[in-house]
């Protein structure tokens, strides 16, 4: 599956650079309803992770991952984190695993590892904890944190307020849940979307959330009266502190590209869409070029061709539209950044994929697949 999180990101910060104060977020689809309390684990580089009520999440290390073998006596692998939830509580148990870094088969978690118990935490809603005791054992700092893992409907004019550069796209509501925000908009125009841009008012800054139908697997817009549905963690929008802050949100409706090409909202946030989509589609030729240079036959074949393709698509650079720098160019730059950053995860996930658990041939597949799927997303851009 393609990364729309990571191209959220790139494409996030690409407005960033235009509206300082806006930091990179994440979108992801809309999750099933959750026990009362829930945990949000905050790792190193501000990825969020969700764990709500009684669960278990297992996470390689990224120095494991670098190198891809076993890790040593003093340094973990994998990290655990497991959550049971109570009354009025939540109780995290932060453990680090010892053992082989496997990437051709899915990991025996229970059996294959090793575990060093570490800290046991009881945390009440809005409670925050830093997790220092693992360092010793190569892990990176975990910032821990409770918060309400049932969806609370936020009411408009209480809870939150709404600006409207375009009445092309409505928020219909907004639901709450781990400090997350399922925002749900309707389309109020006669033609299709394609992207729409968010924002959360700050000075200096439109739009900072872009969501673009070209990445779905389907050929899928926005039709007139349509509605859609994503997640957004509230405190990385810059929408609400975590805990959940007394402030009041501001939900700013910035821009609508629509799908004959044509936009409506504010000048620079409808610019950007256009010009970041510009980005990706020069990118993604270029990578197309270098998929399509290899045709393998076998999955050795495509094992072996990985490393080479990674290395070509590192190298691609990011071109200027303009001889100096502007506003625009950084936009259409990042977007281009961003398709490097897709298609190396691809490629990443690939070269990890479990091939004993999903059979042979499945590279091959795997690698028509995505090349493909970058051909459709190219022809909707």
């Amino acid at each position: 599956m393609i990364n729309r999180k990571l191209l959220a990101k790139y494409t996030i910060a690409a407005f960033a650079a235009l509206a300082p104060g806006c930091g990179p977020v994440s979108a992801q689809e809309s999750a099933a309803p959750s026990p009362d309390l829930g945990a949000r684990i905050v790792l190193r580089n501000g990825i969020r992770q969700y764990l709500a009520g009684d669960g278990v999440l297992y996470s390689y290390t990224p120095d494991s991952l670098r190198t891809a073998s076993s890790a040593s006596d003093r340094t973990a692998a994998a990290v655990k984190v497991s959550s049971r939830s109570s009354a009025n509580s939540l109780r995290l148990e932060v453990s680090a695993l010892f053992g082989p870094v496997v990437t051709n088969k899915i990991p025996d978690w229970s059996n294959d590892f090793a575990e060093q118990t570490g800290p046991s935490y009881a945390l009440r809603d809005g409670d925050t904890v830093v997790v220092t005791d693992l360092l010793k054992y190569g892990l990176s700092l975990l910032n821990l944190q409770a918060a309400p893992a049932k969806p609370v409907r936020l009411l408009l004019g209480t809870d939150f307020d709404t600006v409207y550069y375009t009445p092309a796209l409505d928020i219909l509501g907004v639901d709450e849940s781990l400090n997350r925000f399922k925002i749900s908009v309707s389309n109020r125009a006669s033609k299709p979307v394609a992207a729409y841009a968010l924002g959360n008012g700050h000075a200096h800054a439109v739009a900072s959330l872009v969501t673009d139908f070209a990445w779905l697997e389907d050929d899928r817009k926005l039709p007139p009266g349509a509605t859609y549905s994503a997640e957004y963690d509230s405190e990385q929008a810059g929408w609400r502190a975590y805990p959940a802050s007394a402030r009041r949100p501001k939900l700013v409706v910035a821009a609508v590209l629509f799908q004959d090409g044509s936009s409506e909202g504010d000048a620079t946030s409808s610019s950007g869409l256009t010009d970041s989509r510009k980005g990706q589609r020069d990118q993604l030729a270029r990578v197309l070029d270098i998929l399509n240079s290899v045709e393998p036959s076998t999955d050795e074949d495509v094992a072996a061709a990985i490393k080479k393709l990674k290395a070509q698509i590192s190298g691609l650079p990011e071109l200027s539209t303009h001889l100096e720098a502007s506003a625009s160019d950084l936009v259409y730059r990042a977007g281009q950044q961003a398709i490097k950053a897709v298609a190396l995860t691809d490629l990443e996930e690939l070269e990890a994929a479990p091939r004993q658990y999903y059979g042979t041939g499945y590279l091959k597949n795997r690698l028509v697949a995505i090349r493909d799927h970058y051909s459709k997303v190219q022809a909707r851009l």
